[in-house]
């Protein structure tokens, strides 16, 4: 196993990918992995207290419904968060601050990013 050494001569090879496949396969699993817990571990909570308190089938719709939507929003805006930082990472850039807009992280690398 050889590793290239961080010098001048030799510095240490760029990480990450510049197939967009790949970037958008890594941001898809990572969006997903993140949403169905979230999904998971609120819904689990949701039946828990419906069942503790005895809500009834209704308080079950409304509040899987709403866990369900919102975690299609944190899927969706994960999934661009991801795209959004590989871009900047790929172009020599710092991580931003993340809005919690789905548009607030742009879609075509660096526009709009101050560059301090």
């Amino acid at each position: 196993m050889s590793t290239r050494a961080d010098t001048p001569e030799h510095p240490i090879a760029k990480r990450g990918s510049d197939n967009p496949l790949a970037i958008f396969v890594t941001a898809l699993s990572a969006a997903i992995c993140l949403a169905i817990s979230f999904g998971l571990v609120f819904e689990a909570f949701a039946v828990a207290a419906g069942g503790l308190f005895n809500f009834g089938e209704t308080y079950l719709w409304v509040t899987g419904g709403l866990i369900g939507a919102i975690t299609l929003w944190l899927f969706v805006w994960c999934l661009f968060r991801s795209i959004h930082v590989e871009r900047r990472l790929r172009a020599g850039l710092d991580v931003d601050q993340p809005t919690l807009s789905i548009f607030g992280n742009p879609s075509r690398g660096t526009s709009g990013a101050s560059q301090e």
